[in-house]
């Protein structure tokens, strides 16, 4: 069987066998269709012979290496574990990104991106409401300071970096950093995207937003947090979700539709018109909603600009905190 060395490989080879020589890199993927044949044979740093496999044109995103082409694996792929490689057998890969070029890659998923660092704070972890999902993402946020990759010494330039679910669960900042010596923590970071995320909004009661002026309502909006206290008289239920959200301090008339309101009644708005009964009342699983405490960015509705009565509009569910009791 032909030996390849990954710079050689072209979707024209047929099972080819791999050879590395230092400085070359290639990236590979188990398709879904083969992840129960193969994935329980392949570990984080591992060195292996790969043998007939398909060399396919890369993907279009989330691309880990800079390659012409790619790996994929197959029915008949071998993997075969290499017990002894040699001492100076490379462990990692990576293409080095500038601190001032980073913006420039925020919303590009093409490639993954490696940066060198110096870590100047590692926050306590946490759970990060996201709007587009029913549970909060455990978190930790990491701040970086650039080092100038040309002479290797501090420039200054911060940016902070999220790790997330099980990234976040492994670091270790005691793993890096030696109090007694006090030395600065250069750390590599690989398989990086750059993203933007908004600001942490400003928490107000319902009483403080009810007696705002509609037009000092901030553009970036507020978070409140509210249990439902009862549907709205005459909601058109099937257009729009509308209730009434009380926080002990005040209460107001809030609305939602489309993804917003699915993900506060737990149900897609397909399988509530299904389910809904006959005659225009209430479907059961929009009148369960009552007594459900949530975490909401909101805004003002248009009408709160023409009467003394403020209504709101939910952007996002920040948290839904669940069912609570009522008080006795």
């Amino acid at each position: 069987m032909a030996f390849y060395f990954i710079p050689d490989l072209h979707p024209q080879n047929k099972f080819s066998e791999i050879r590395v020589s230092v400085g070359n890199a290639i990236y590979a993927e188990i398709p879904a269709s083969e992840i129960e044949r193969h994935n329980s044979k392949i570990e984080e740093h591992g060195v292996y012979m790969l043998s007939r496999f398909k060399v396919t044109n890369l993907k279009n995103s989330f691309r880990p290496v800079h390659a012409p082409f790619m790996i994929e694996f197959t029915c008949h792929t071998r993997i075969n574990v290499v017990t002894n490689p040699p001492l100076t057998f490379p462990k990692y890969i990576y293409n080095l990104t500038d601190f001032e070029d980073l913006y420039s890659y925020i919303g590009d998923r093409t490639y993954f991106l490696d940066i060198l660092a110096i870590i100047t704070e590692v926050a306590e972890p946490q759970w990060r409401p996201i709007s587009t999902q029913p549970k909060p993402a455990f978190t930790r946020d990491v701040t970086l300071q650039s080092i100038d990759l040309s002479f290797y010494v501090f420039s200054g330039s911060e940016m902070k970096l999220t790790l997330w679910g099980q990234r976040a669960r492994e670091f270790n900042i005691n793993s890096v950093y030696d109090a007694e010596s006090a030395k600065p923590i250069v750390t590599l970071f690989v398989g990086c995207l750059m993203k933007t995320f908004m600001p942490t909004l400003e928490r107000k009661s319902l009483q403080e937003l009810n007696s705002m002026d509609p037009y000092d309502f901030s553009r970036t909006c507020y978070q409140c947090t509210v249990t439902i206290s009862r549907l709205a008289n005459n909601m058109i239920w099937w257009l729009k979700l509308a209730f009434i959200a009380t926080d002990g301090t005040a209460e107001s008339e809030m609305i939602c539709f489309g993804n917003v309101a699915a993900h506060i009644v737990g149900k897609s708005a397909e399988y509530v018109m299904a389910s809904a009964r006959q005659g225009g009342n209430i479907p059961p699983d929009i009148a369960a909603i009552v007594s459900e405490k949530f975490t909401f960015s909101i805004n003002m509705t248009e009408n709160s600009y023409h009467t003394a009565n403020k209504t709101y509009i939910i952007n996002s569910v920040i948290t839904a905190h669940g069912k609570q009791r009522s008080a006795l």
